[in-house]
């Protein structure tokens, strides 16, 4: 998700731009055709590229952010789901959808790296270790 700010400077300079000339537009054209071919799930903005990702590349972020959360805790209890995803959601600072995250820690419940506790479905409704 971008930042109020960011689409505030976007939207500003709206009307600066200049328009893509055509060998511009081909380029991304063919750009855009490349990372369709890819079929990665996710991409991340590294290193001036779009760059295509598998897509376990968060699960390290998920796990270690229930280890941070669980350590404020007894051993026994459980991190409430939304603390964990707002964590790896400020962690990579880039356009992750929430949704991705909580498919991403239902898939390592569904591994037995992580228990729930609770309802599957909105956030408030789960826990996790």
């Amino acid at each position: 998700m971008i930042s109020k700010e960011n689409y505030i400077e976007i939207v500003k300079h709206y009307r600066e731009g200049d328009p893509l000339n055509s060998n511009q537009r081909k380029y991304y054209e063919s750009e855009w055709l490349d990372l369709v071919d890819q079929h990665h799930i996710i991409r991340f903005w590294e290193n001036g590229k779009i760059q295509g990702q598998a897509e376990d590349v968060i699960d390290a972020v998920i796990i270690e952010s229930v280890k941070m959360l669980q350590n404020k805790l007894r051993p026994d209890e459980f991190v409430h789901a939304g603390a964990v995803v707002s964590r790896v959601l400020q962690y990579f600072q880039q356009s992750i959808g929430y949704s991705f995250v909580v498919y991403r820690i239902w898939s390592l419940v569904s591994d037995e790296i992580l228990v729930f506790r609770g309802l599957p479905g909105p956030l408030h409704n789960f826990s996790i270790r």
